[in-house]
């Protein structure tokens, strides 16, 4: 490489994992639509990208701190610039997110973005090139949006799998950084499947009234579990794209795929699109009062997502209700009776586990020496209430049990109850060594990973059952 040439670098999906322009629009369109709907206005009706960019970038804030950069190739810059190469970043996002990023790195001898009247993109960001710099220039890319540049400088360094093109034309690739683009492992990570064994709730009712193995009960919960196992994941999707900022400020929820930016908005919206419309028409066949759950789950947790989340305490009442939910759509088959019982202890004890995962965090939190959770309410300093809240919804969760074994639905089951009495320090050993080892940070800061993986949650289902 010759001292004398100029590396210029695109940002979108290069410099960054990210294009700042769709990822904006796609949170926008969750926590600010009157935003999203006037740069898809600008857009549209105006025919104007350039001042659809710039609006949006004036009007909806993203914290460029935590967007996630491409470190391999910020450390070939580096090396570069030591050596005295010139490092230019011209890109097609706005010039208010270009001059950001540009002064966060203090990398760059000059900087080019999009404006209010100038979108940088292909031959335009050329002709400015060209009249900057002249063609002694290297040009860093990803996409076939930069081919007219590469054609024209003849020499690329290229972010990602668009090399194979170029060699077509004679371009000379100076040096290529792997994307790591795995789409199908990222898309598969999001769903968080292994988050579907708590939609094993909806069994638990024709358990408990020994209607499980009848052929059309069985297949009904199965239907349900589907359901609801499709439109969770949905969510999943919604929460994460809303929440991106705060998770990748978060010592452990950075890795997520969207936060992350191992998959990108637009696919993420695209599964949502998938995953929901399966859910919706799922939940269609089976019954309307399930459909009505589901809708109820829809905007509980489109809410919970926006506003409740960060809302002392009803962020844990409306995690506790999602389960409940769970239970309740499990006895809406006809033949499976309804138990107030059961669905008392489902609150208790789901709420009892809800803070379980509050004090996982905060325990966390004290750990890693920090106050505070990004974009919730909840401090280091509230463990202790958390601590006596858990007691009272265990004790509460216990006696609800105590009542429900004493009661006469439950002798209309069994002959005699005695046995189940059994259950009760059962469950309050489970109950207390789920939070001993959360107070000791053992636990996972999802602890449905962690009983899925311990061996004694096993045991104690399997004497319980």
């Amino acid at each position: 490489m010759k001292k004398n040439k100029i590396i210029v670098v695109d940002l979108d999906k290069s410099l960054i994992k990210v294009d700042i322009f769709i990822e904006c629009l796609g949170r926008s369109f969750i926590s600010a639509p009157i935003i999203f709907l006037k740069t898809i206005f600008i857009l549209l009706f105006r025919r104007s990208i350039s001042e659809s960019k710039t609006f949006i970038a004036q009007n909806f804030n993203i914290n460029i701190d935590t967007i996630p950069f491409n470190e391999n190739v910020i450390s070939y810059l580096k090396t570069c610039k030591n050596n005295g190469i010139k490092i230019v970043l011209s890109s097609g996002a706005s010039e208010i997110h270009v001059s950001k990023i540009a002064q966060k790195l203090g990398l760059f001898d000059h900087f080019h973005g999009t404006t209010k009247t100038f979108n940088n993109i292909g031959t335009n960001k050329l002709n400015l090139l060209l009249n900057n710099y002249g063609e002694n220039f290297i040009y860093l890319g990803d996409s076939k949006n930069d081919h007219v540049i590469w054609k024209k400088c003849k020499s690329a360094i290229v972010v990602g799998k668009y090399g194979k093109q170029l060699i077509k034309d004679n371009i000379a690739i100076v040096k290529t950084f792997d994307n790591n683009s795995m789409i199908l492992r990222s898309a598969l990570k999001q769903i968080r499947p292994h988050q579907w064994t708590k939609n094993l709730l909806i069994f638990v009712p024709s358990i408990l009234s020994y209607h499980l193995f009848k052929s059309d009960v069985f297949f009904f919960n199965l239907n349900i579990f589907l359901s609801f196992s499709l439109i969770a994941s949905s969510m999943y999707i919604l929460n994460d794209i809303n929440d991106v900022d705060n998770d990748r400020g978060h010592y452990d929820k950075k890795e997520r795929p969207i936060a992350s930016g191992n998959l990108s908005i637009t696919n993420a919206y695209l599964l949502f699109i998938i995953l929901f419309s399966l859910g919706i028409i799922t939940s269609l066949i089976i019954n309307l009062n399930f459909l009505y759950l589901i809708v109820i789950y829809i905007f509980l947790n489109y809410f919970y997502s926006l506003i409740l989340k960060k809302i002392f305490l009803i962020d844990v009442l409306i995690l506790t209700t999602f389960y409940c939910l769970r239970v309740l759509s499990g006895s809406i088959q006809e033949t499976v009776p309804f138990s107030l019982w059961l669905m008392a202890f489902t609150f208790f004890i789901f709420f009892n586990l809800s803070l379980v995962k509050r004090f996982i965090d905060l325990v966390d939190l004290k750990n890693n020496l920090l106050d505070k959770i990004a974009g919730r309410v909840f401090k280091v300093e509230d463990i202790k209430i958390i601590q006596i809240l858990g007691f009272i919804s265990s004790l509460l969760a216990f006696l609800t049990l105590t009542f429900y074994i004493l009661s006469e639905q439950v002798l209309k089951i069994y002959e005699s109850s005695l046995l189940l009495f059994f259950i009760i320090p059962i469950l309050i050993f489970w109950n207390v060594r789920i939070w001993f080892l959360a107070s000791k940070g053992i636990l996972n800061s999802d602890p449905v990973i962690y009983v899925l993986k311990d061996k004694t949650s096993y045991i104690v289902g399997l004497i319980v059952a």
